[in-house]
């Protein structure tokens, strides 16, 4: 941007020495702005606005609407870093087939050699946590579905008739 502005906004924003925020009417006016402004990431790197954006998210004495006005600038600035689409017809999700005697889990088999191990003890065992972060998508089997090669035909027999 020109002259600094990002810089100059960054400055308005900061906490003050005595680590007390700007006045509520700046903070309302400058994110407001900073709402409308297209910034690329390479301004937006260099002026360090971000690491202050980021810190009205994670802080406990901004107002709410403030906070959420900083949650959707991080989150819209931080798509083009990520190369992320916002929209979600254009997400790409990696699927694979799955099959049923193949292992869900290679670390499974280390839980289960530590069980084996573990067999003759008289002692409660503490939970183990499962992890829930899915990289791959089952495909699609479903009949009828619109990946379905016979649903597709059928589809375009009835739009040409």
């Amino acid at each position: 941007m020109d002259n600094n502005l990002l810089e100059g906004v960054k400055r308005w924003l900061e906490p003050l020495p005595d680590r007390s925020l700007p006045a509520l009417n700046v903070q309302k006016e400058l994110f407001g702005v900073l709402e409308t402004m297209t910034i690329d990431t390479i301004s937006l790197k260099m002026s360090g606005l971000g690491r202050v954006v980021v810190f009205y998210t994670l802080c406990k004495r901004v107002e709410p609407s403030i906070r959420r006005t900083a949650e959707h600038l991080v989150e819209v600035w931080t798509r083009p870093i990520l190369k992320r689409s916002a929209s979600y017809r254009d997400r790409q999700v990696a699927q694979a087939e799955w099959h049923q005697n193949s292992p869900v889990n290679p670390s499974n088999h280390l839980h289960e050699s530590a069980f084996v191990a573990n067999k003759n003890r008289r002692h409660v065992g503490i939970p183990q946590s499962v992890t829930t972060g899915f990289q791959v998508a089952p495909r699609n089997r479903v009949a009828g579905s619109t990946n379905d090669h016979e649903h597709q035909t059928r589809l375009a027999n009835y739009q040409s008739s």
